[in-house]
């Protein structure tokens, strides 16, 4: 995930800000904030839900 789109993500979900403060923040658009919050939640959503199988299950 890129630096911005994270801090973008942590800013909205974890410190709670409108998309409004975070724009005057970082000094960009609102249109700006949606992109790069929405790139994070791409990201996350490509990432696997399930744990992997161990890697001896492999070797049947």
């Amino acid at each position: 995930m890129e630096p911005l789109d994270r801090e973008i993500f942590l800013g909205i979900r974890v410190d709670e800000l409108t998309y409004r403060q975070l724009a005057t923040k970082h000094g960009m658009t609102l249109q700006q904030v949606e992109q790069h919050f929405a790139n994070a939640l791409f990201v996350l959503m490509q990432m696997p839900t399930e744990k992997p199988p161990d890697w001896w299950q492999f070797w049947r």
